[in-house]
């Protein structure tokens, strides 16, 4: 049974991984208990089935509705850490490890925000948008470009406007991108007479900060708050265990392995030691060196992107994507 299964996007992996090795080697030195994690190295969406949360419990994906009074899948994680616009967001996650109360409901880890950058030189004359719902209106007609495509759009930007305003504006946001791009190539770019891509940019502020430094380029302060994704943590509920589950863990630091009877007391001891990790210093150091905003600081995010920390039903992510491969089209 793995203590954290942990989904970070690809820039923080391996920076991740040893820091969570480093403070489960504590964890056994100050109490005894070793700690267990699996982090992924495959980006998300080009991942091998096995590595899919959907397809653990046996070779095949548990369907929808599965009674699991006789208890769930063995190999569930005891916690996870994940994207929230991943398979995390779907019904059917929803309907097989949430609505069961296998899991608890998630609780915000971090936030992934995304931020407008301006072409002020090809904008011109019109006026600096200076909130995500601003991107709405029709004076930027052809002037928005968007990370993703028409059949997968990043979602963090659409998102929020359909939950602020609904989808007439949602539909209005669409009808103004021109282009879809990665800010690897749109960087060099901007503020230039070679951009083709649009004058408002959506994109993470890591490369918002490098987009900055050309002539003509500003950040939109957003008077709201950030528009982001949450990063969740989902935790086991030690009161929904059952009898017979039996777990595989590390005995000792050692390496050595043994079965053990999982226990309320063992569930919620690794739930205790995985949230001291999440609001660790080190934690927090790993998020704000690659941008994301740390658990504590959730005063920087919008109400709107903190309200719904998974999507309640995905049919509303792939409504928009309806949307956009018609207006795109």
């Amino acid at each position: 049974m793995t203590d954290l299964w942990a989904e970070v996007p690809s820039p923080m992996k391996s920076e991740f991984r040893k820091a969570f090795c480093e403070y489960a080697v504590k964890n056994y030195e100050k109490c005894g208990r070793y700690l267990s994690s699996y982090v992924p190295a495959a980006p998300a969406g080009s991942m091998p089935c096995e590595d899919y949360f959907s397809c653990m419990g046996s070779s095949e994906t548990v369907p929808s509705g599965t009674d699991f009074s006789g208890g769930p899948p063995s190999d569930l994680p005891l916690n996870i850490l994940a994207m929230s616009y991943g398979e995390y967001s779907s019904r059917l996650f929803s309907e097989k490890f949430l609505d069961t109360g296998i899991y608890m409901d998630p609780v915000p880890a971090g936030f992934f925000p995304e931020v407008i950058v301006i072409d002020t030189k090809r904008l011109g004359n019109r006026r600096l948008p200076d909130s995500y719902e601003d991107l709405a209106d029709e004076i930027y007609r052809g002037e928005i470009c968007l990370i993703g495509s028409p059949d997968i759009p990043d979602p963090i930007i659409s998102l929020y406007i359909y939950r602020s305003l609904g989808e007439r504006a949602l539909i209005s946001f669409i009808e103004n991108i021109n282009s879809f791009s990665t800010p690897s190539k749109t960087l060099r770019h901007i503020g230039r007479s070679s951009n083709c891509y649009g004058s408002i940019f959506i994109m993470p502020v890591m490369f918002a900060i490098a987009a900055a430094q050309s002539n003509g380029a500003v950040i939109a302060e957003c008077k709201d708050g950030l528009a982001a994704e949450p990063l969740l943590l989902l935790q086991r509920d030690p009161d929904q265990l059952h009898g017979s589950e039996r777990i595989m863990e590390m005995k000792n630091h050692s390496g050595a392995f043994g079965i053990y009877d999982i226990s309320a007391g063992s569930v919620s001891a690794s739930n205790s030691c995985i949230k001291s990790f999440i609001y660790s210093k080190i934690y927090a150091d790993i998020l704000s060196a690659h941008c994301f905003i740390p658990p504590e600081d959730a005063g920087r995010v919008s109400p709107v992107s903190r309200d719904k920390l998974i999507c309640d039903d995905l049919d509303t992510v792939w409504k928009m994507h309806r949307i956009y491969q018609h207006i795109q089209k």
